[in-house]
């Protein structure tokens, strides 16, 4: 039983990192993710369009995946000022670096008239940005945003998260928001919300008040506060952050400049708007088509491609890569039940990834017999030949049979005979 905010929740380790003024990620870090809760990231127009089918108005903003069609769109919406943004997986794009021109820093740009917007826009699209959220390597901007641009009174900062140590959300406010939000030390505005009582109004009339909001724009913010928290839980997020969140220069009413929205992948049979969003998704590998396909997929920035069956299998092999020197790719788990169709795709998703100079298929046949995996590869191959090495170790039922279908198309694949072997094959490739 839940006593009061203080006594319940005062023993919280993330309190201890708050009063240490550590920063937003470690924050998360420790309170969603180490927990074990499996997160998607939500790109900014994904979040958008989470948040306004919430009933929660933001600025006029559309997305393009060229130069000409961001020209066309910015003489549709006749705004005489617009932000552009690239659309990655990833916060911090104001401070950061395109890859191969080190000395242009930030992300975003602004333009005032639609022949600005396609120059900037064929400056962005197609290119890496790298920001403190990314690899090194940075992420490619397929697409790029293009919002109207408010003039403001101020910038906050506003977040709901889950303390996954004491299974309750936290709201985290600060009055100072911006690019370096995660470097700051001052104080911020704590609140544990009891997850059966919820987050009361007189709870957010303080927050909105902490934040600078008062007179007749006071039940204005709150009101907008609560519709915040509302779809927090409404898409069972694990954190909605919303950064910076401004103060419109005219009435001062609150309007969202940026958000970040991470959804807990276990949503994904509840919400059609979230399969939607994979329908629509540009990326090869995006979090959203991973979860249709039934992959569980995370990008790790190094070069070696897995494609294993089990967590702790996957687990396993990026152990074992990093000991002989090697850089994972990724953590590709098709399933421990995993059908053919499944390593089938995932093998053909695999080899799509620029950054992979090398496939390793580690994989233990239980149910899924050995042979027919081997032959399921074999097909894959035959259909699309691909342009990295493929490295196979499997083992399980009728393995032997998959070794002798694998050796007839030693051109294509190579076979390893344990798992030590087949980690140090791929280290190997993967440095020529």
């Amino acid at each position: 039983m839940v006593k009061g905010k203080k006594r319940g929740f005062g023993g919280s380790p993330v309190r201890a990192l708050l009063k240490k003024g550590d920063s937003w990620a470690t924050l998360f870090r420790l309170s969603v993710i180490e927990e074990g809760l499996v997160t998607v990231l939500l790109n900014e127009w994904e979040g958008r369009r989470l948040l306004e089918a919430a009933g929660i108005s933001l600025p006029r903003a559309a997305i393009a995946t060229s130069a000409e069609e961001a020209e066309e769109i910015a003489l549709r919406l006749g705004i005489d000022r617009l932000v552009i943004k690239p659309v990655i997986r990833a916060g911090g794009r104001g401070v950061g670096r395109w890859i191969g021109q080190e000395e242009e820093r930030g992300g975003i740009a602004f333009a005032h008239n639609p022949r600005e917007v396609r120059s900037v826009a064929e400056k962005m699209l197609g290119r890496r940005l790298a920001t403190p959220q990314t690899p090194p390597e940075g992420e490619l901007v397929r697409q790029v945003l293009l919002v109207e641009k408010l003039d403001l009174q101020r910038e906050v900062y506003f977040a709901v998260l889950v303390d996954g140590r004491k299974g309750a959300p936290l709201i985290v406010a600060s009055p100072q928001g911006g690019s370096y939000v995660e470097e700051q030390k001052q104080k911020r505005w704590i609140e544990w919300v009891h997850p059966e009582r919820g987050w009361k109004a007189f709870s957010a009339r303080r927050v909105a008040k902490y934040l600078g909001w008062d007179g007749e724009n006071l039940p204005v913010a709150t009101e907008f506060l609560l519709r915040l928290y509302e779809t927090f839980c409404r898409y069972d997020c694990l954190l909605l952050e919303m950064n910076p969140l401004g103060a419109n220069a005219g009435k001062g009413e609150p309007v969202i400049v940026d958000c970040r929205l991470f959804i807990d992948d276990n949503a994904w049979e509840d919400h059609p708007e979230l399969r939607r969003l994979a329908q629509e998704e540009e990326e090869v590998l995006g979090p959203w088509k991973c979860l249709e396909l039934g992959l569980s997929y995370v990008r790790l920035g190094g070069n070696i491609g897995c494609l294993v069956n089990g967590a702790g299998l996957a687990m396993a092999t990026i152990d074992l890569i990093q000991r002989w020197g090697g850089k994972p790719a990724n953590f590709c788990d098709v399933g421990g039940g995993a059908d053919l169709e499944r390593v089938k795709t995932g093998l053909r998703l695999l080899s799509r990834q620029p950054e992979v100079s090398v496939i390793l298929v580690n994989i233990f046949g239980g149910i899924l017999h050995c042979d027919l995996l081997a032959q399921a590869l074999v097909e894959v191959v035959e259909e699309s030949p691909l342009t990295v090495p493929v490295i196979v170790r499997l083992e399980g039922t009728r393995a032997r049979e998959a070794w002798e279908v694998l050796q007839k198309f030693s051109e294509l694949f190579e076979v390893a005979g344990d798992f030590e072997q087949a980690v140090r094959k791929a280290v190997t490739r993967a440095r020529r």
